[in-house]
């Protein structure tokens, strides 16, 4: 009896429970269907039109700032600097004295031979007054010729040394010219590597000077960088030159090239600057990139023509930074945005256009 009065009460209990959660979910369903739709989010997006005009592709570089000539000047013969006569950036004329170095040496070399020369002079005299008289012997018969060939050997060897003693005094005074260091050519002095005072060893720099004239190299790889001689190179913007070669030697496993400027840069030599080479210029029709849409079978152009979004298939010839020529242009307006919003443009329905003419 208890038994069958348990299950009665579960079973009462399980209907009670159906029940209960039947209607629940009826009055959650209503509920639901109740709730006011959500909003769907309206897409923006700008349009653009193509433009006829000239691109540039530009590439850039680190350079730096070099003299176009330089050179470092030293002495051909050692000696003590008496004194230097510029300073560094001074500009000096060619043939212009920039180094004296001591002569006292040299003069007294040349004072010595001098007295040299006046002995010898008299010993050539002698000799010649001796070889006269033996002549005269000789042709009388009272002289061997022997002696007269001795006397004529003993003058030959004194016209031999007074010849050589003129020779060195000469060269001596020729030497004294290298005693003062000239400016090959008109220019800036760069730097002064001795002073006043200081030992001047045979082919120790002295004097760096360079012609005032500058120019501007730069390495990069041949594999990457197409660099050629003639193209344009800028500066913000500005061009500032053209590359005049290609240098046959690499440094540190880079090619480098030399910038013949064509304006001033107000920087000093060893400067390093940004410039840009254009290496490669076109004429055509230009979009921005951001109305590019990439896709697996080529690139596209989402254009806006009867209120509407369509793909066109564009070919691309090369791009900028900023801005594509393309080989055909496009006489639609187009869509410009990141590449996820243009690829929705194609199924949203809630576009609006912000700049549709």
């Amino acid at each position: 009896m208890k038994k069958k009065i348990i299950t009665l009460i579960f079973i009462i209990l399980a209907a009670v429970a159906v029940y209960s959660g039947r209607q629940l979910l009826q009055k959650r369903k209503a509920e639901i269907e109740n709730l006011p739709l959500p909003l769907v989010k309206k897409l923006r997006v700008d349009l653009a039109y193509a433009k006829e005009g000239r691109l540039e592709d530009k590439e850039k570089f680190l350079a730096q700032i070099k003299a176009k000539k330089s050179i470092k000047l030293s002495t051909k013969l050692a000696g003590y600097i008496k004194r230097v006569y510029v300073d560094e950036s001074d500009f000096v004329n060619k043939n212009q004295t920039l180094v004296e170095i001591d002569k006292e040496e040299i003069l007294l070399n040349i004072k010595a031979l001098d007295s040299a020369i006046m002995a010898q002079r008299s010993d050539l005299a002698f000799a010649k007054e001796v070889y006269r008289r033996n002549l005269k012997l000789y042709r009388a018969g009272a002289l061997a010729k022997e002696k007269l060939d001795a006397s004529k050997v003993a003058l030959k060897a004194k016209e031999s040394s007074l010849k050589n003693s003129i020779a060195k005094k000469n060269q001596l005074k020729h030497q004294l010219n290298y005693l003062k260091i000239r400016a090959p050519f008109s220019g800036y002095i760069e730097a002064i590597l001795l002073h006043e005072g200081d030992l001047a060893a045979v082919g120790r720099p002295i004097i760096a000077m360079y012609n005032g004239k500058k120019k501007v190299l730069f390495s990069f790889s041949p594999k990457r960088s197409p660099i050629e001689p003639s193209l344009k190179v800028l500066q913000n913007n500005e061009v500032i030159g053209y590359i005049d070669r290609i240098y046959p030697t690499a440094k540190n496993a880079l090619a480098v090239a030399e910038v013949k400027l064509t304006k001033d840069i107000p920087l000093p030599l060893g400067s390093n600057l940004e410039i840009e080479v254009v290496t490669k210029e076109a004429t055509g029709c230009i979009v921005p990139n951001n109305a590019l849409l990439h896709k697996k079978d080529g690139t596209y152009i989402v254009v806006y023509k009867d209120k509407k979004f369509h793909l066109r298939r564009v070919e691309v010839l090369f791009s900028s930074d900023s801005y594509t020529l393309l080989k055909e242009c496009i006489k639609e307006p187009f869509a410009v945005a990141n590449e996820t919003k243009l690829a929705k443009l194609l199924v949203y329905k809630n576009v609006e256009v912000n700049n549709e003419q």
